[in-house]
């Protein structure tokens, strides 16, 4: 489905789209909320609890939302998106003001809100990105891309920025409650964008799971971008860990890690802005570029470690190329799926996404209890480009298979 308002012109900034601009206050307001809600819980379950049971929070808010993942994607394929995703906003909502009132009460019970809006939170964003093809047209779809990636960028700085000074003037309940005020209107904001004009073929039928491995069997290159964002959770799983260990040690407070966190934060603003300008013929070999300069840029900073200048210039290196991309990977990923399979393969790809980290983060723990903070970046920095390496191979056998065995393509 076009866009009706879109003027009949050769290249239109998505930005002219209404419907586009609210799923992307949508998309907006809902990642504020999970960053206001996770600075809360931080704060309350230390403020009542142990680190270890602040880590069993955090597992009991991941885990969940993992395993669901491609359950999230066949709901969107085949139910109504807009509904899909107001819902899951408004259990994220109620989810999110519960564990502000448990928390003095009972951290059970914070851990079980905390597990369900996990689940209900893996369906939003599927689903906002299916709308979000359903009102632009096919030309738009890598600028559109780009322009939602840089969410992720503006939270990093503003969800942390505001969900600190809410704990401190306002105090922890007060976050919560604006949290969910935040998922709350953006679920009432849902029903205000079109819906697709077609469901999708398979909607007729009962809810079928499968269909997203076959889809990235078929399509080595959807394939080879869910491998790569698994390069990206090698490093991403442990880097505010591992960058407020650098932080601290600069400058011995909290501004190290502000400057580092802030550094990063505009470099990847910068990368989201150039990945929509890349022609399409340039954003595969620019992605898996972006990935190889990041994982050498993340071993960089380990022999620097002393030295706040040198260490932040190569953070903003690594947040321009991650910029790059999250502007380009969804939609690398989603390029030759069909559409009726787009929401079973991006939950996949957000599995992998997310578990990479998660296992990141584990190891990463582990790791530092043998090792110092530099051995452990400079090791999953090169780990990180070795993975890199092995999708890109992953990426071009296919091609050359099919160079001399054409009669096998479309199986």
């Amino acid at each position: 489905m076009t866009d009706p308002a879109a003027p009949a012109v050769r290249r239109v900034r998505v930005w002219n789209s209404r419907p586009f601009r609210r799923l992307w206050t949508i998309g907006l307001l809902s990642s504020l909320d999970r960053w206001m809600m996770q600075i809360g819980l931080t704060v309350g379950v230390l403020e009542f609890g142990s680190g270890s049971t602040l880590a069993w929070m955090l597992l009991a808010g991941t885990v969940p939302g993992l395993l669901v993942g491609p359950l999230a994607g066949a709901v969107v394929d085949h139910r109504d998106a807009r509904r899909v995703a107001s819902i899951g906003l408004a259990v994220q909502a109620a989810m999110t003001l519960s564990m502000g009132l448990f928390l003095e009460h009972s951290l059970v019970a914070v851990a079980c809100c905390h597990a369900t809006a996990s689940i209900a939170g893996r369906f939003p964003p599927i689903a906002l990105q299916r709308l979000r093809y359903a009102v632009l047209d096919e030309s738009r779809w890598t600028t559109a891309n780009a322009a939602v990636s840089r969410i992720m960028a503006l939270t990093l700085i503003l969800g942390a920025l505001l969900g600190s000074a809410g704990v401190t003037v306002l105090g922890i309940v007060p976050t919560f409650a604006a949290a969910a005020a935040m998922a709350a209107l953006a679920a009432a904001l849902v029903w205000t964008v079109p819906g697709e004009t077609a469901r999708p073929a398979a909607a007729g039928g009962g809810l079928r799971l499968g269909g997203g491995l076959a889809a990235l069997r078929r399509h080595p290159s959807a394939c080879a971008i869910v491998v790569l964002c698994t390069a990206w959770g090698l490093i991403g799983g442990g880097l505010t860990v591992l960058l407020g260990i650098l932080g601290a040690d600069l400058t011995g407070d909290g501004r190290g890690v502000g400057v580092l966190l802030a550094v990063y934060g505009a470099g990847l603003l910068l990368g989201t802005l150039g990945a929509g300008r890349l022609a399409p013929s340039m954003q595969s070999r620019a992605n898996v570029a972006s990935y190889l300069v990041q994982g050498f840029a993340w071993a960089a900073v380990a022999p620097l470690g002393a030295l706040l200048l040198p260490v932040s210039a190569v953070l903003f290196v690594m947040g321009v190329v991650g910029g790059v991309i999250i502007g380009l990977e969804v939609t690398l990923l989603l390029r030759d799926v069909p559409r009726d399979l787009h929401g079973r393969v991006l939950g996949i790809y957000l599995v992998a996404d997310g578990a990479s980290g998660q296992l990141s983060l584990a190891l990463i723990g582990a790791a530092l209890g043998i090792a110092s903070a530099p051995t452990v970046i400079a090791v999953g920095g090169l780990t990180s480009v070795v993975v890199t390496v092995l999708a890109a191979l992953v990426m071009r056998a296919p091609r050359k298979r099919g160079r001399r065995r054409p009669a096998e393509t479309g199986v």
